[in-house]
């Protein structure tokens, strides 16, 4: 019996972040049941950004080393604030390693041997790429991986000095039963973003490496959930969940308590970027429930995806979300070089699309028909509706949609003191579906640029 807990960048790269994540790690383990928890980590914070800039350094043939040096820095720095090392060994490591010259074992902490071979590993791949200042895909990936290698090294101690002494580093790259891997541990450490793929080569199979792009984190801890028949799928981040808006445009956006996975899935398809859509897939299939919650309130309310079941009346837990531009890039190019052979094509630009999401969106048609006079003025530029019907879509002039996006809000979701004047008020604004509003949620040292992970 397992429970998955997926933790972000930002959520990993700070002291008291690291303490909330193992006070989680052992509340779960408390449970009645006591299950056992298999935790997903990504890099640190930046981490991914600065292997990248090191991996275009090291093919254009520039200081290649500038940006790792930032992040062997960035992880010994997190290793001295969490007292696994002295401040005189952590100096010995930084000048050494600055100054490119060979370490003494000795002058190595036993508990960070791991992370410091590894560090070794991305030194020697950066350097073989400016040799040849070339990079083949399967490089590419395996230098990327390196954020999620580090982290879980220096995570394994973290978790060990905070007294989880059951606990296992397990590659998510490997063969095998994730059972099995775990070697009987109460709590299992692994990684996110990247994953293995079995190469076929004459007599032998090699395992290389891959990563999962945007969202892989989220989609690595939600195939892990489905291939342990997990309990639950608890994704910590820096916010409470999914909101009846973007908050950036529409700061009362109420959190949404509950969904259901087609409409949670539909919603980060639409730009509801607080998780990928494709993490909703595997945790739908195995039917796990999926939590969304903010590691810096731990106790605070929470999405909750799962199966939803339908009322007899029609309802909508709607959502609206501005996407701003739209296909860019080399599969849009194609797309028109396809079109253009069947007739001449007008590419209309600065646009944005604005979205209703939600069940029995026909059904609710009726009580949606106000929200069709909110257009008046605006060019509608196309009207769609997904077959699922849980999408109602406008296209719009960019410069439009704020404005749009806040007055479907206002008229969707009002204000507690003039809900029940709201024709969408029995159908929509649930208590039990709503939560609190951002503005309430938010605190005050939580900047609005943080939000959108």
């Amino acid at each position: 019996m397992w429970v998955v807990l997926k933790f972000g960048g930002t959520s990993v790269s700070t002291v008291p972040r690291w303490q909330r994540i193992c006070n989680r790690v052992t509340q779960v383990l408390e449970e009645d049941g006591h299950p056992r928890v298999w935790v997903v980590i990504s890099a640190l914070t930046q981490v991914t950004n600065r292997l990248t800039q090191a991996l275009a350094d090291a093919i254009s043939g520039t200081n290649h080393l500038k940006c790792y040096l930032e992040i062997f820095d960035q992880h010994i720095a997190l290793a001295l604030e969490h007292n696994l090392l002295s401040a005189d060994a952590a100096a010995i490591l930084v000048e050494h390693e600055h100054a490119n010259r060979a370490l003494s074992p000795d002058n190595v902490p036993p508990v960070l041997a791991s992370l410091i071979h590894e560090f070794q590993n991305v030194r020697r791949v950066l350097d073989g790429i400016r040799l040849t200042e070339e990079a083949s895909p399967r490089l590419r990936a395996r230098m990327l991986a390196f954020g999620e290698l580090l982290s879980t090294h220096l995570g394994l101690e973290i978790m060990k000095q905070a007294g989880l002494d059951r606990v296992v580093r397990v590659d998510s790259r490997q063969e095998g039963r994730l059972d099995d891997a775990s070697g009987g541990a109460t709590v299992v450490l692994s990684q996110g973003f990247i994953a293995g793929v079995v190469a076929h080569t004459g007599k032998l199979d090699v395992v290389e490496t891959c990563v999962l792009g945007r969202g892989g984190s989220d989609t690595s801890g939600a195939l892990f959930a489905a291939a342990l028949q997990a309990l639950r799928y608890e994704i910590w981040t820096d916010v409470h969940g999914m909101y009846t808006s973007d908050p950036r445009y529409v700061p009362h956006a109420r959190l949404l308590r509950k969904l259901d996975y087609r409409e949670a899935q539909e919603l980060a398809a639409m730009g509801a970027k607080v998780l990928h859509p494709r993490c909703i897939g595997p945790s739908h299939w195995a039917n796990v429930p999926v939590e969304i919650r903010n590691t810096n309130d731990p106790h605070g309310e929470k999405t909750v995806i799962g199966h939803m079941e339908d009322s007899g009346s029609p309802k909508v837990v709607a959502t609206l979300d501005h996407i701003p531009g739209g296909v860019e890039g080399t599969s849009f190019a194609l797309l028109l070089t396809a079109l253009e052979r069947l007739g001449s094509v007008a590419v209309v630009s600065s646009c944005a699309t604005v979205s209703i999401v939600g069940r029995h969106l026909r059904t609710s048609l009726g009580e949606l028909g106000h929200l069709f006079e909110l257009l008046e003025g605006t060019e509608v530029l196309l009207l769609s509706e997904s077959a699922e019907d849980l999408n109602l879509s406008f296209v719009v002039r960019d410069s439009d949609a704020d404005g749009l996006v806040q007055r479907m809000h206002a008229a969707l979701f009002p204000p507690p003191e003039n809900a029940f004047s709201s024709p969408m008020r029995r159908s929509i604004s649930r208590d039990d579906l709503l939560g609190s509003s951002w503005a309430e949620l938010r605190a005050p040292s939580t900047p609005m640029t943080n939000l959108l992970l």
